[in-house]
């Protein structure tokens, strides 16, 4: 398990940090569980940004991991205490995000950047606006 889920201090954002081998079923599932315990103990929406830039994820993982990641559970990409965010620069990430508008995805608006300072930067201004 290769995964690392921190909220930055004062900040509804949670940052979920994915390394490779990407072991969608359990990382995922992993970080939900933490992403909903921090939601348990806070009002209001979060930021879940997922750095996927690390997991180094191919078709198998992509598919996998967009199934479990947008399932009905707390801590999930479709919680509605969730706005979320992917970071990668390798296709399936970009297609992550643009699957992730499907109605079987949960039509969600998950956008995308290349960097997580980028990801925190958009979090940070929408927190404001």
């Amino acid at each position: 398990m290769l995964v690392n889920v921190h909220r930055l201090t004062d900040e509804p954002i949670i940052v979920v940090t994915y390394k490779a081998p990407f072991q969608p079923q359990l990382d995922i599932a992993t970080a939900q569980r933490q992403i909903a315990a921090i939601l348990d103990l806070n009002e209001g929406v979060f930021f879940r940004i997922d750095d996927l830039s690390a997991a180094n994820m191919g078709w198998n993982e992509f598919v996998s991991g967009i199934n479990i990641a947008t399932q009905d559970v707390p801590g999930s990409m479709t919680d509605a205490r969730i706005r979320g965010i992917l970071v990668g620069t390798y296709e399936m990430v970009t297609m992550a995000s643009q699957s992730m508008k499907q109605e079987q995805y949960g039509a969600t608006n998950t956008p995308m950047f290349d960097t997580l300072e980028e990801a925190i930067s958009f979090a940070r201004r929408e927190t404001v606006a």
